[in-house]
This record gives C-alpha cells, structure tokens and sequence, in this order.
C-alpha cells in the first residue's frame, strides 16, 4: 500500500488520473491538494470533489491551494478543457466542501506524519510544491519521492514549440521543485503523448456499469475534439493517468536514466523548457546540481489495459 498525495488541477486527465488513484489497491489517498493550472483554482477544487462524489469517497479532503503563479498571471487551459475544467457536459455540483486547510500546509503536515512513506504526485504545475519548500525546507527528506507530470525532454511542448504546459505555467516553481534535491520521477510528454485514449477504448467501456464510464464518456468528448481539429487524431493523451500509473506501479517505466535537469527561466522563445543532459560524460558547462529520473519510454500497453480495467470498475 502506497500512500499519496495528490497535487492536481482537474482537467479532463487530472479527473481520470485521481479515479485510478482512489481506486487503486495499491494506493491509500491521504489528501488532495489542487493548484491553479488548467482551470482557476475554485474550479479545480470542485472538480476535485466531484470525482470524489461521484466515487463515494467523500472522507478524502480536498485542500484548496495556490490561485496563482509565483511571478506570472494565471493563464489556464480553458480551450483544451472546457471553461468548467471537466468538458463543459453540464455535471451537477458536488455539494461538497474543501479543508480549511491550504493545499501547501496539508502537504508538510502529511509528510511531517508519514515521515518517510508518502508518495507526492505532481499532476499540475508546481505551485503548491514551491510554496511548500518554503513552508518546511525539511520536506524533501520527510518524503519518499515525488512523482510530476512535467516537461518535454526530446520532444516539442504543447504550449510553445520548447515548454510543457505544467512547468510552463510555473517555471519558477518547477526550477524549485527540480532542484529541492528529494527524489523525483519526470513524467513528461516524451512518454504520454504514446497513451492515447481513442474511441475504440470508449467503446469497450460502454457496457460496463456503474457512475465512471458514463462520467468518462462525457468528460472526454471536448479534449478529444479540441484534438481532432488541432492534430486530425481524435484522441485523448493520457497525460496525468499514466504519471499516475508510474507513481503506483514504477516498472511501467522501462526507460528512466537519473539525469541531470534543468527549467529555461529566460528565453524568449524557450521560458518553460526542461532539458536533461543526456550526455555519458557531461562537460563542465553542465545543467547543475539538479537530477531527475526522467521517463523516457513506457509499458504503454501494459498501462491501458490497467486503466481500462479500473475505469470499468
């Protein structure tokens, strides 16, 4: 049994990857935590607790984090995931309420109570991460390793042709959270733009009963369409399910060198990008003390099957 701590900003595959999470034998959620990143962050936190509704898992408290970048405004996703985060399909609300508590102080006091055994999993930029570190700059040796979807280390971004959205939208945070010095996995695009959900998995979910394939159904027709105009593939990148998934299940990494790890912080064109030295020997103008794991192919196959599985409960 994994226990966790999310950090997420539903999103269409924020809410996918929470329902794997929660209904996940290996792992125990002991918090959410919501930034502001796809959607404003009072969006995120409803969205959180919808999926909490809709699974029955009330008991799981939701903690309202930071509505903003460290230096730059919010921009958000709203093309991507509709201007309620979850599709525009008309869901009613949760009727629940989130913790007192800020997303930044759940995080230290979990890991100050789990000293040692809580997984962080990063599914949004890294506010609430930075934030934290400055809260307790213990923290990184209080837990067991995070795990964040973030950055594009061989491949194109998705929000400017260098930068990933998640650190794009906080590179001061994410340049933090690299160099914090706990141990970090890097899910990036490099491998989840290969975990693709299309119509045919719909298609195997739609006999399968329960709240979650109809809630799945509705919520993914926007990302996937917004897909289809921009690239002609009608699919839905499976973005924060399979950073997820490696957070749970760590072999589903076949490829992940511990590597040197950068944020670009100012170029023009580049602010945002992640690089990581690939290099057997590097030079002396290296990248700095920062490493990472960073996730470069994956069981994709082996994951899909997984996550079908469990969205067909």
């Amino acid at each position: 049994m994994i226990r966790i701590v999310v950090d997420t900003d539903p999103g269409v595959d924020d809410a996918l990857a929470l329902i794997l999470a929660l209904r996940s034998p290996r792992a125990q959620v002991m918090g959410i935590g919501t930034v502001a990143g796809n959607v404003e962050v009072e969006s995120a936190t409803e969205n959180a607790l919808k999926v909490l509704r809709l699974l029955g898992r009330a008991e799981v408290p939701v903690a309202q984090g930071c509505a903003a970048p460290l230096v730059e405004p919010f921009h958000g996703a709203h093309g991507v995931h509709g201007r309620d985060g979850l599709g525009d399909c008309g869901l009613p609300p949760s009727g629940l309420r989130p913790s007192a508590e800020h997303a930044a102080d759940q995080l230290v006091r979990l890991a100050r109570e789990w000293e040692g055994a809580l997984v962080v999993v990063a599914l949004g930029p890294l506010t609430n991460l930075a934030t934290a570190l400055l809260k307790d700059p213990r923290l990184p040796g209080r837990v067991r390793r995070v795990v964040a979807m973030a950055g594009a280390f061989g491949v194109s971004g998705n929000v400017t042709p260098a930068a990933e959205f998640n650190v794009w939208a906080d590179p001061e945070a994410a340049e933090r959270v690299f160099s914090a010095g706990w141990p970090l996995t890097l899910v990036g695009l490099d491998v989840t733009r290969q975990a693709l959900l299309a119509d045919e998995h719909l298609e195997r979910l739609a006999g399968a009963p329960g709240p979650v394939p109809p809630f799945v159904q509705a919520i993914v027709q926007a990302p996937m369409a917004f897909a289809a105009a921009r690239s002609g593939l009608r699919a839905l990148a499976l973005h924060d399910p399979l950073a997820m998934a490696i957070a749970l299940d760590p072999t589903l990494a076949s490829d992940a060198p511990e590597l040197p790890v950068a944020v670009e912080l100012r170029g023009a064109w580049t602010r945002g990008a992640t690089l990581a030295d690939r290099r057997s020997q590097p030079a002396e103008r290296g990248l700095g003390p920062a490493r990472a794991q960073v996730c470069l192919r994956a069981d994709v196959p082996r994951f899909l099957a997984a996550f079908l599985e469990t969205l067909a409960g």
